[in-house]
């Protein structure tokens, strides 16, 4: 039911990042950033924009696999989806956070 609310957009977003233009390495050092920082400032739902790959030399979505292999690795990730298309669709996903507060849930 946490990953249904989660692809239904019913929670709030509260920290975007944008990977445009950056390259695997340099995704991967503002990932961890970006999730050290939704953590400190305890975000539960955040949104990390990796493109479709359009841009990339490849023609495929490099950065949209790497980050979901980053994810996965995170104890501190609960849920993560592909966001609804009026929050970016398939060039970007949505990552429920774990919270210290559970009565949220």
């Amino acid at each position: 039911s946490l990953l249904k609310k989660l692809q239904k957009g019913d929670w709030p977003i509260d920290l975007r990042m944008d990977l445009h233009g950056k390259t695997s390495e340099e995704a991967r050092i503002a990932t961890s950033a970006f999730m050290y920082r939704a953590l400190s400032e305890q975000a539960r739902v955040v949104s990390i924009i990796h493109g479709q790959g359009y841009g990339s030399a490849s023609g495929h979505a490099v950065l949209k696999q790497n980050v979901r292999n980053w994810l996965v690795q995170n104890n501190e990730v609960l849920a993560f989806c592909s966001a609804p298309a009026t929050a970016g669709g398939h060039g970007a996903v949505l990552v429920l956070l774990h919270h210290k507060n559970k009565e949220a849930l």
